[in-house]
């Protein structure tokens, strides 16, 4: 992403950003009447009743910057294929889903990005230095696996503060400084600016205690969308700035 556009885009991820903290701030309160609180037990040893409603609040903050920023059609898409699985995350953080329903909204969300906006994979590029992998036939499939697998590779960092976010903060921020077109450039830079403006509410420092927020599933299963469709969009374009190996790099931890 050059700097003329970081410059245009830059309003629309201060509003993505500011809107993410106006939501945390004021679902905090009603958090507890909603049922959004992760409990302590278990394997969770949190202290207190920490409210759930991260995902919410980014998915609110990338909507509307990337509205401002007025990036393409298949944004759109995403969009739609995000709120699904927001709101599929949102009941499971109140009453635990079986894990089909899950897996079935997330393949449903894959086939919006395939079907609905054509981000599909054809290559997987050159990681054996023999040439480029055509996958054919298999675009489809392969490419509704590795969505889903990335999504719930971000859902299962999604355990200690600050770990799914900060994966996530590193892969998009990677998206965006590699060059790729401006709409997507400039959809990985709204989504730095919503994680970040998260991280503040739930990186584990002392000072952000009264403040401590979790994504839950809503927040990490949107994050691994979103960075999947990003990947897969920024490496199978016509002269393409990043590679398939250079992507999965990016999301090599989760």
């Amino acid at each position: 992403m050059d700097g003329l556009d970081i410059i245009n885009t830059a309003p629309a991820a201060m509003i993505a950003s500011f809107v993410t903290v106006v939501m945390l701030l004021a679902l905090r309160p009603l958090a507890p009447s909603l049922k959004l609180v992760d409990k302590p037990g278990g394997r969770k040893r949190h202290v207190g009743h920490v409210p759930i409603i991260g995902g919410i609040c980014m998915f609110c903050g990338f909507v509307i910057g990337a509205a401002v920023a007025a990036v393409e059609l298949n944004t759109l898409f995403m969009c739609v294929g995000a709120a699904l699985l927001v709101a599929i995350g949102i009941i499971d953080d109140r009453h635990d889903l079986p894990a089909g329903v899950r897996l079935g909204a997330q393949v449903s969300a894959a086939l919006i990005m395939v079907f609905g906006a054509r981000v599909v994979v054809q290559s997987l590029g050159d990681p054996l230095g023999i040439g480029e992998l055509q996958v054919g036939a298999f675009a489809v499939p392969i490419s509704v696996f590795l969505t889903v697998a990335l999504i719930n590779a971000i859902n299962m960092t999604d355990g200690m503060d600050g770990l799914a976010g900060g994966f996530s903060l590193v892969a998009l921020f990677g998206i965006t400084i590699s060059g790729p077109t401006n709409s997507i450039a400039s959809s990985a830079l709204i989504g730095v600016a919503v994680v970040a403006s998260f991280l503040a509410f739930n990186f584990p420092i002392r000072a952000n205690r009264p403040i401590r927020t979790f994504m839950g599933d809503a927040g990490s299963t949107f994050l691994g969308f979103i960075i999947a469709w990003l990947c897969i969009a920024a490496t199978q374009q016509q002269n393409a700035a990043i590679s398939p190996v250079v992507a999965l790099s990016f999301v090599a931890l989760p």
